[in-house]
């Protein structure tokens, strides 16, 4: 049975406005990370879950799913802060002046994320059949 589509959740587990999403997700590269984001989006939409706000890029306020850090130390959706970086030589959260070429891959994060967002369906789906 298909799952009704929802905004995405924020820190607050508030969901995004209609128009802020459309802008999310037309700045979205269509890549398989991007697809991947959509599906966690997507699969925790319907759920009301609070999310923690070190799982969400503060660009774009959605969960995480390729986290890069900058220079200025703090991490980012990869796909945001790329194109934060076309427009600024700044960091969004610092101002401080930032190297566009140095992304790097924040591992981790992103397997925590993942196991976050695996482990939230997974508890969702045992408390709907019980």
């Amino acid at each position: 049975r298909p799952v009704p589509s929802a905004p995405p959740l924020t820190a607050n587990s508030m969901p995004l406005s209609a128009n802020s999403m459309r802008a999310v997700s037309t700045s979205a590269c269509i890549t398989s990370v991007s697809l991947r984001e959509a599906s966690h989006q997507t699969k925790l939409a319907h759920l009301v879950v609070h999310v923690p706000p070190e799982y969400l890029c503060p660009i774009t306020l959605e969960i995480m799913t390729d986290p890069v850090i900058l220079s200025d130390g703090h991490v980012y959706e990869r796909a945001a802060i790329k194109k934060w970086l076309k427009n600024h030589t700044t960091s969004p959260k610092t101002n401080q002046p930032v190297s566009p070429d140095q992304l790097t891959p924040c591992h981790p994060l992103r397997i925590i994320i993942t196991e976050f967002v695996e482990k939230t369906l997974s508890n969702s789906n045992q408390s709907r059949l019980q």
